[in-house]
């Protein structure tokens, strides 16, 4: 369901203080910290490919370390995001790297882009539509693209009845209004791009967090994160329709 004017002024406010708050101070180093969806995020990254001389939107910047990834790929990038902190830690990546020159970087929200129609050959954002209102912000993601120009997102999903429990437990690590996708999500975006693809990820990953949460093993339960990601691309094979249980999901657009 489409939100009011309201209720999405409301969300960004929500958004905005969580995460002024999160980057505004140095939390104690979680699994996410440790590369948790790494796997996935590097093969995401394979897929896009050297962007020398292109122009790019990194959606949702946060502290800047996807910025500065574009930048070393050869973009031109315009950065973003909600949180007026996170685009001071933006700001002062870019000093640090001497990279000025190299960034665009604003606070906006991501259902209103202030960008032109038709101005980039690449979006990438990393766990940021299931804060969003996808039928909005994907017609403005539709909006900027090139013709022939794609969105690359890394995204979780919400069928898992493990990963749903575990997110109930731990409410703090999130936001009130992030939603995980779900599959009228993807119906959505496959109306409005002349192309869409998803590939999906972490279907037993759970068994991992046994080293982390039990023995406080950060070694070994990245270790378990890399076989059980092995063992779920078997699995996967053998049963395709196991895909929609999985906690992440590449999604590729193409206008």
């Amino acid at each position: 369901m489409k939100m009011s004017f309201e209720s999405l002024e409301q969300r960004h406010q929500s958004e905005k203080v969580f995460h002024d708050s999160k980057f505004s101070k140095k939390g104690k180093k979680d699994y996410y910290a440790l590369g948790v969806n790494g796997i996935i995020y590097n093969k995401m990254i394979e897929k896009i490919g050297d962007l020398t001389g292109k122009k790019a939107v990194d959606f949702g910047c946060g502290n800047g370390w996807q910025t500065k990834l574009l930048v070393d790929k050869g973009a031109q990038v315009w950065a973003f995001d909600i949180s007026d902190e996170a685009v001071k830690k933006t700001k002062q990546m870019s000093i640090r790297h001497n990279i000025e020159d190299r960034i665009h970087v604003e606070q906006m929200a991501a259902e209103s882009l202030k960008y032109k129609d038709n101005e980039f050959d690449i979006v990438l954002g990393n766990a940021i539509l299931h804060h969003l209102d996808i039928d909005i912000a994907s017609k403005e993601i539709h909006r900027v693209l090139k013709p022939g120009g794609k969105a690359y997102f890394l995204e979780p999903l919400g069928y898992n009845p493990l990963i749903n429990l575990f997110r109930k437990l731990t409410p703090n690590m999130r936001t009130k209004d992030e939603e995980p996708l779900r599959l009228e999500h993807f119906d959505i975006i496959q109306e409005r791009f002349a192309g869409f693809e998803h590939e999906e990820y972490y279907l037993t990953v759970l068994v991992a967090f046994f080293w982390y949460f039990i023995f406080r093993q950060d070694n070994l339960f990245m270790k378990s994160v890399h076989f059980m990601n092995r063992l779920d691309r078997v699995l996967l094979r053998a049963a395709p329709c196991l895909k929609k249980y999985c906690w992440y999901s590449i999604l590729i657009m193409e206008k």
